[in-house]
Order: structure tokens, then sequence, then C-alpha cells
């Protein structure tokens, strides 16, 4: 062979081994990157995972807020009712406390005006006898009917307006001296005070029970009124 010939096969067989080393040089990085690619890949499902498990560790933390949060508002739900029925009680006690406290007023102040008046206020025909028997005053005693017009009794007329029998409270009209004046809303066995010409002492008039229809008491006179005896009176006398 020349000299020529030569150095081409060397220069052949020289080519191979130089395509060989890069590609060794290729895989080697190719490796090197598949195992970086994998151990990035390792790391975020790990990071996923972490961050799984972080949500749900907040989840469930978040549940057993909301759980007792839930239970405390319940719990101060039951505290509010029971202070407003402990509220209401008490208002209803004061409201009942108030009435007796009225009723009793209201009977203190009866007695009290009964006394400065100088008479004593009777509740039935038996006690109005025994009144009639201090030999003080004379007793008329009545009935009227809210229909049956203006009744006579002793020096005066009266007139039933109206009656509340579940009350026990009535509505009056009184006849003295060409006057007429109202009673309203007036309580049973509560006295009405009131003067005639005639008199320097207070007339008493007084209803004991009432109806639907009718009115029941007694009208109480002074002796120095001039009348000379108690007598009965109804509606329609």
């Amino acid at each position: 062979m020349s000299e020529f010939q030569d150095s081409a096969i060397a220069h052949t067989t020289g080519t191979p081994r130089w395509v060989g080393l890069a590609v060794a040089i290729l895989g080697g990085i190719s490796l090197i990157s598949l195992g970086i690619g994998w151990s990035a890949l390792n790391q975020a499902r790990t990071v996923e995972q972490s961050t799984q498990a972080t949500v749900k560790q907040a989840n469930e933390a978040l549940s057993q807020r909301l759980a007792k949060a839930d239970e405390i508002n319940q719990q101060m739900q039951s505290d509010v009712k029971v202070v407003t029925d402990k509220l209401n009680l008490t208002q209803g006690e004061l409201i009942t406390a108030r009435k007796q406290n009225h009723k009793a007023t209201t009977a203190v102040d009866q007695k009290v005006t009964s006394r400065e008046m100088g008479t004593l206020i009777a509740r039935n025909h038996d006690e109005i006898d025994q009144l009639r028997h201090m030999g003080t005053r004379d007793y008329f005693e009545f009935t009227v009917q809210r229909k049956g017009g203006a009744t006579k009794v002793g020096s005066i007329q009266i007139q039933l307006k109206d009656t509340n029998p579940k009350k026990n409270r009535y509505t009056i009209n009184v006849l003295a001296d060409d006057n007429s004046f109202e009673k309203k809303d007036r309580s049973v066995n509560e006295p009405i005070f009131f003067y005639t010409g005639g008199t320097r002492s207070a007339l008493e008039l007084v209803v004991n029970k009432i109806t639907k229809t009718t009115a029941t008491g007694y009208l109480s006179v002074p002796k120095s009124a001039g009348a000379a005896s108690a007598s009965t009176a109804t509606s329609g006398q």
C-alpha cells in the first residue's frame, strides 16, 4: 500500500472511538438527567403528600373548632333561654305583686276614707242591719236594673249604666238636687261619698253585688237629713 492509503485507513479506524466517547458522554448525561428528574419527581410526591397531610390536619382542626363553636353557641342559647325564662317569671311575679299591692292600697284607702267620713262599710244585709241598729245613720237598701231607668233610693235617684261581673266593676249615675253625676268603673264594696243640699255630712252609696243586669247595695244617710226610717228600693218602685 501507499502512504496515502495507510493514512486514510488510520483516519477511518480513529473516528468510531471519538463517536463512542461522545455517545458515552451523552449517555452519562442522560442518566444523570434521568436521576435528577426521578429525584425531583420523588421530592414533588413527598411535598404533595406532606401538603395533603397538612391540609388534612388543618381541616380536622377547623372541623374541631367549628364543632366546639357550635357547642358553645348551643350552650349560650340555652343559658339565654334560662335567663329569659327567669326574667319573664320575675316580671310575672312583679305584675302580681303590683296587683296585690294595688288591691291592698285600695282597701286601706276605703277604710281610711270611711273612718274620716264617720261611717262603716257593710258587705251584706246582715251587716247593714248591724249598722242600722247603731242608730247614727239611716240605710236604704236597693236593687237596680240596667234597663229599668232611674230608681228612687231615699232622697236621690240612681241609674245603672254598665256592669262587669268578671271584674266586679260597674258604672252608675247618681241624680241628686237636680244634678246628675256619673260614677264610672267603680268596684264592688267601694264606698261612693257625695253631698246634697240638705246634709252637712256625706251620703254613702255602696254596691255589694252585681250581675250582668243588676246591682244590689245600700245608701247610707246621716240622721240629720231627716230620713225617718230605712226602706228597700227596687227598680220600678
